[in-house]
């Protein structure tokens, strides 16, 4: 042991219980590997420490969620002679040490594998010596592994980790959680048989991103039902009509957590309903969907809903539906809408309880049905549909004036003639509601500010409350302020006076963000930016160098927009692989940084190359001051200079290694074993809870330049390449749009 050694084996001996010729020798006896390592510490004196570790000849770590796996191995690749004498059996999720076999080191192994007693022996997989001595990285086999002997085979990877550890585990998997219950049964077939399954997991084959699998429908006394899917890269819905109804369901695919499977990346593609209805309140509601089917809900209770979808929606489904509170004095229902993702976010419903009630109109008293204010969360998720109903709204209105004699009453656009207008007294706040909220001007309300008993009456229309506004009545020496407080939008009537200069302010202590008169204007100029792609293993070498030049942020905001501006000079790639290399780059490039010195320039693969002083990016675009959690963005405008890109196998390859490291060294990433084996077979409803509500983006325009593209390499590159950039500049629109975010919440 010691320095320059290589790892020694050990073999302790026991008693002797005779060999078979021709495969691994059944010789009791225990098995080592023992590495060493030595470290020379210089201070405070020079000082030799050399560390020797005992280890398995083989480690097994079962990374399946099926059960018990039982594998035979032997070193013997060329004859497969597999002996019932080497024959262990790992449980599901566990590493397992093997010190009766003599090592891997020097002739390899060749294994065989099955789920149970009862199933069939996987075909053999030979990992040679060479793929245990690579440091680093990981090489594997495909197995295919089935359930029984006419079932359909799952792909199971096995993979050499190090020089003595042996991985198996299967990337993808198939959850049901479609809630589809006996007597009804769900399966799903590849080639026409059923894949390996157990507890509502099942294992899939390697091509199932690529070729589709059935997904069969078993009913008693009815011919089964089937449709062909494949696996999404993210998420995919899909309506099925079968002879036991018709469904709508969705895929949502999911990273597993790469700690609960031994460092594996494994993802789990979901089946679940698309559409769930969850009640909120604290009282019973009923709802009313197409096909005159009704439901009825309990105090926080969630059910899934599934319908026939038209033929010209099959892509996006969406289906109408009304409310009500479930009372012994039925109330109004409210107005149609559609459940899908043109009704993401809040909205507030005003329903007729069809008591009659007064209120002042003037010096008139008029009546009205009385009305209570419900709302809607419609909140969109990969595909599938999240619709809460609860009591109240976000949307109130407040009398902050301190005259005792002023009164507000609020009557939203397109209220019921015969529901009463909203009061709101002196210090009251009032929550209101639209009766139609998704038609044309659903925003609007109009506004009836009185002083006295009709003494003093006027009337204004508030054009859409979630954009943020201040209207000022100088006849009364009020103002109306829209804005957004906590989680609520406010539309607040205040006092105003007069002060010097002509200009008037809110004299309330909540004053809306975004409704003062103070303007802000932020500026940030970086002369020059670089960023270094590093690989550490298997040895650490830098891959990529990206300059930008000259990068211009500019942030501008004021009542009523918020303005953003971003302008990139120049940018430049550079290969910092060896033997690439260019006689001449465009960019100055520091001597301090990594990378080939000297004489020897580095390879440009990426280059703006513009005529003129074009910038490579100009990004401008203006976002809307609201009241609401929308963002509203006016405009968008973006500028793209022509670039010059050169793209090869050299720095694409080690490019995507690194992105798949830096992926794998992720940690906390991903849905935990313990939640996929909880709920795995279980319906969706079935501690559900509704996802949080999506910021809504509003775009009324956006503007992009002409892109120019000229390739020098074969198509398969040049699929690579546009997904690279395709990425990139998604990425850094997401960037930017949550740069906007972050500004826009810190200002506030």
């Amino acid at each position: 042991a010691g320095a320059a050694v290589e790892t020694s084996a050990l073999f302790c001996r026991g008693p002797d219980q005779g060999s078979v010729a021709g495969g691994i020798s059944s010789i009791a006896g225990v098995h080592f590997l023992c590495p060493s390592k030595t470290y020379v510490h210089a201070l405070p004196s020079p000082l030799a420490l050399t560390t020797i570790a005992l280890q398995p000849t083989l480690a097994v770590l079962n990374a399946l969620p099926l059960g018990n796996l039982a594998l035979r191995y032997t070193t013997n690749t060329y004859e497969n002679r597999f002996l019932e004498a080497t024959e262990v059996r790992v449980p599901c999720f566990t590493r397992w040490h093997i010190y009766s076999f003599p090592g891997v080191r020097r002739e390899g192994i060749s294994v065989i594998a099955k789920f149970d007693t009862e199933a069939p022996w996987s075909n053999p997989v030979t990992l040679t010596q060479e793929a245990f001595k690579s440091e680093g990285t990981e090489t594997g086999q495909i197995m295919q592994m089935r359930q029984r002997k006419d079932g359909g085979a799952a792909s199971i990877l096995v993979e050499a980790l190090n020089h003595y550890e042996m991985r198996f585990v299967c990337p993808n998997w198939f959850v049901d959680r479609s809630g589809i219950q006996r007597p009804l049964s769900l399966t799903l077939h590849h080639d026409g048989n059923p894949l390996p399954r157990e507890g509502g997991i099942t294992l899939l084959p390697s091509e199932c991103l690529e070729d589709t699998c059935e997904l069969v429908l078993q009913a008693p006394g009815q011919s089964n039902s089937s449709t062909h899917v494949r696996m999404p890269p993210n998420f995919s819905v899909f309506p099925w009509k079968t002879t036991s109804g018709s469904f709508v369901l969705c895929l949502q695919a999911e990273d597993l957590d790469p700690g609960d499977m031994h460092g594996a990346q494994c993802q789990a593609f979901t089946v679940r309903p698309s559409m769930v209805f969850t009640n909120s309140s604290s009282s019973d509601i009923e709802l009313r969907l197409g096909e005159n089917k009704m439901i009825r809900l309990e105090p926080g209770q969630s059910k899934e809903h599934h319908w026939q979808v038209k033929a010209n929606e099959e892509d996006a489904p969406t289906c109408t539906l009304q409310f009500r509170p479930a009372r012994s004095i039925p109330g109004g229902w409210s107005a149609p809408f559609i459940c899908g993702d043109v009704s993401a976010g809040t909205t507030p419903f005003a329903l007729a309880t069809g008591q009659a009630v007064p209120f002042a109109s003037g010096s008139t008293r008029v009546f009205g049905l009385g009305s209570e204010i419900w709302s809607v969360q419609v909140s969109p998720n990969r595909g599938a549909l999240a619709v809460s109903v609860k009591q109240g709204s976000d949307f109130i209105a407040a009398n902050q004036s301190k005259r005792p004699d002023v009164s507000m009453s609020i009557r939203p656009v397109g209220l019921e003639d015969d529901i009463a207008s909203f009061v709101v007294g002196p210090g009251e706040e009032v929550k209101f509601g639209w009766s139609k909220p998704f038609v044309q001007h659903g925003g609007a309300v109009e506004v009836t500010v009185e002083i006295g008993k009709g003494r003093t009456q006027v009337k204004c229309k508030v054009d859409d409350v979630r954009r943020a506004s201040r209207k000022v009545l100088q006849k009364l020496g009020l103002a109306l302020v829209s804005g957004r407080i906590a989680d609520a939008t406010l539309l607040s009537l205040e006092d105003y006076k007069e002060v010097s200069g002509g200009l008037g302010k809110p004299l309330a202590a909540r004053v809306v963000a975004g409704c003062g008169i103070n303007n802000m204007h932020v500026e940030i100029k970086i002369s020059r930016l670089g960023i270094s792609i590093l690989e550490e293993l298997p040895r650490p070498r830098e891959l990529l160098f990206w300059t930008l030049e000259l990068i211009r942020f500019d942030y501008q905001k004021d009542n009523n927009l918020t303005q953003y501006k971003l302008a990139i000079s120049e940018t430049q790639v550079d290969c910092q692989l060896s033997g690439r290399s260019d006689l001449a780059t465009s960019l100055r490039r520091s001597d301090e940084t990594l990378g080939p010195q000297g004489q020897e320039r580095p390879a440009v693969i990426l280059a703006n190359c513009g005529e003129g002083d074009r910038a490579f990016l100009v990004m401008v675009w203006n976002r809307g001051v609201t009241s609401s959690a929308d963002i509203l963005i006016p405009i968008m405008d973006i500028a793209l200079d022509t670039l010059d890109i050169t793209v090869d196998d050299g720095w694409l390859d080690p490019l995507q290694n690194w992105l798949r490291h830096l992926r794998e060294n992720s940690s906390g990433r991903g849905m935990a074993f313990s939640t996929v084996s909880q709920f795995a077979g279980r319906p969706i409803v079935e501690g559900y809870e509704p996802p949080p509500l999506p910021a809504v983006i509003q775009a009324w325009c956006c503007c992009c330049c002409g892109c120019w593209c000229r390739r020098y390499c074969c198509c398969c590159c040049c699929r690579c390449f546009i997904s690279v950039v395709v990425f990139l500049v998604l990425l850094l629109l997401l960037l930017l749009l949550l740069w906007s975010c972050c500004c826009c919440c810190c200002c506030c």
